[in-house]
């Protein structure tokens, strides 16, 4: 793996654990929606012991899934039904922007979006939600994707306060929005513990969800 994960930060004092594609609107209690992002499909499935430990169901969101083999994708498999949720993370991985402007809005959407559903959907998973690539959305973009997958997530950079409780775009709050916005606690994102745990209680208060991804 590239980046390592703060174990601590990722299950210490959870309050409940979700994936993106649960129905936080009928169970209406605070918790967290956990996601990853990318292609570390050995490492996901190295996290189980620790997943499993926890009663924590996460979002695993991948990209250019036609390149991985045999194996990772039966690793996937083990991983769905064990009832974590596979999500889709585009089939190039590029900057949403900076792709439209250089080609169009449907190269984009074909390209990106549909090809990575479709390589996904042959190997028989349905990739209800979205991830974007470098959480980089753009004009509209939300619109045409919402037409391929039901949850679509983006990234929020750390405040100036390094304050999550002020970031309220990493909260849900049961407002049948299903265009969502997290913030990265891998050690580059530079999160204390102290940060995750103010957040944490804020969302216990409010009855909200907390967005955290790694």
């Amino acid at each position: 793996m590239s980046y390592k994960i703060y174990y601590w930060l990722l299950f210490a004092c959870i309050l409940q654990s979700l994936s993106c594609t649960s129905s936080p609107d009928k169970q209406k209690r605070p918790g967290i929606c956990i996601s990853f992002d990318d292609q570390y499909v050995k490492e996901w499935y190295s996290l189980t012991p620790l997943l499993k430990k926890n009663k924590a169901k996460v979002t695993f969101f991948v990209t250019k899934f036609d390149s991985l083999d045999y194996k990772e994708i039966e690793l996937l498999r083990k991983l769905e039904n064990e009832g974590h949720e596979i999500g889709s993370h585009g089939n190039m991985h590029v900057i949403s922007g900076k792709y439209i402007k250089q080609y169009s809005w449907q190269d984009y959407i074909d390209n990106e979006i549909i090809a990575n559903k479709i390589a996904m959907k042959a190997k028989g998973f349905e990739p209800v939600s979205f991830a974007y690539p470098y959480g980089a959305k753009y004009y509209l973009t939300d619109y045409f994707i919402s037409n391929h997958h039901g949850a679509i997530r983006s990234d929020v950079a750390v405040n100036n306060e390094r304050d999550l409780t002020l970031i309220d775009d990493i909260y849900y709050d049961f407002d049948g929005d299903f265009t969502f916005y997290s913030i990265g606690f891998d050690k580059v994102y530079h999160l204390t513990q102290k940060m995750v745990e103010q957040a944490m209680a804020r969302a216990a208060k409010n009855n909200e969800i907390l967005f955290l991804h790694g």
